[in-house]
């Protein structure tokens, strides 16, 4: 539709590609290089994908001390895929499309992207210019990850469906954090952090 001059709207998507088709994703990245904004006026690339970095409820990963079957529950396991993160960022990447669901899994993502930044040898001005994103607002992020977050600009995306998932939140983990760390879209936009509103539906 795009070669024929018909894309009835402006498509922009996260390369994936790389990290879920080739045996080694770190390489594949290292040589790609810098393709954002690779493409065209109606189709054009905005940063890399890795995947899942954990899941949805309950199968996500927090920090929250809760009893160990709730927490046996818990996925905080994803070594490739932080290893592919860290080749991408420090090849230039912009990280985008990532689904990112609890707290431990926001502190593990800014702690990958700010080490691997400065191994590159980037500035702070450098890393805010590529503005990285971080699905999904699930169970985070806390007050101090906003914070972080302003300091490397990141875009928290926020899908209001996670909402529905508070009733669950409260049973397992208590009510605060069902009121305090889930969606919690007002916090991040009093604290001054950048939202975008994320269309994200399981039943469709």
């Amino acid at each position: 539709l795009d070669r024929a001059g018909e894309m009835p709207i402006r498509f922009a998507y996260s390369h994936r590609m790389g990290a879920s088709g080739f045996a080694q994703p770190e390489e594949f990245y290292k040589r790609t290089g810098d393709i954002q904004g690779h493409g065209t006026d109606y189709l054009w690339m905005i940063g890399v994908a890795l995947g899942s970095l954990d899941s949805s409820y309950p199968r996500h990963c927090t920090t929250v001390k809760v009893s160990d079957n709730i927490k046996s529950r818990e996925r905080c396991e994803a070594d490739r895929e932080y290893r592919v993160m860290r080749a991408a960022v420090q090849a230039g990447h912009r990280i985008s499309g990532t689904h990112v669901y609890g707290d431990g899994v926001v502190d593990k993502y800014l702690e990958t992207l700010e080490k691997a930044s400065l191994e590159a040898g980037m500035t702070l001005d450098q890393i805010r210019a590529k503005k990285h994103n971080i699905d999904h607002c699930g169970m985070s992020p806390r007050p101090d990850q906003i914070e972080r977050g302003k300091k490397l600009n990141i875009i928290w995306s926020c899908a209001p469906r996670y909402i529905e998932d508070a009733v669950d939140i409260s049973r397992d983990y208590g009510e605060k954090y069902a009121h305090e760390m889930n969606a919690p879209i007002q916090t991040i936009l009093r604290a001054g952090g950048e939202v975008v509103g994320e269309m994200d539906d399981g039943r469709l």
